[in-house]
């Protein structure tokens, strides 16, 4: 049961920072900055993925695991947080 709660706090915190960080970019005018976090988080999760399915010295099941407990929220909450910082951004200026 700890686990449990162990591996969804660590999922929920790998979503929230990304999150937070692209919102705060976004918000500070660094798209740019806020796009280049999308695009590592991408890129770690494309190479998990081929590691899972290519054998050169990364077990596929360790490569599964970071790519799902890890990278996969973690690029769900930065395009959340960039997409939010993007709306509240675009809010301020039509005020």
């Amino acid at each position: 049961m700890w686990q449990d709660i162990a591996v969804l706090g660590m999922m929920m915190l790998c979503g929230v920072v990304p999150f937070g960080l692209g919102c705060f970019l976004v918000l500070r005018g660094q798209v740019g900055a806020a796009l280049t976090l999308l695009a590592l988080i991408g890129a770690a999760l494309a190479i998990a993925l081929f590691a899972s399915v290519r054998p050169f010295g990364v077990d596929p099941l360790q490569a599964i695991i970071a790519g799902l407990l890890f990278l996969a929220p973690a690029a769900a909450g930065a395009t959340a947080g960039v997409i939010l910082g993007w709306l509240i951004q675009r809010r301020r200026d039509r005020m």
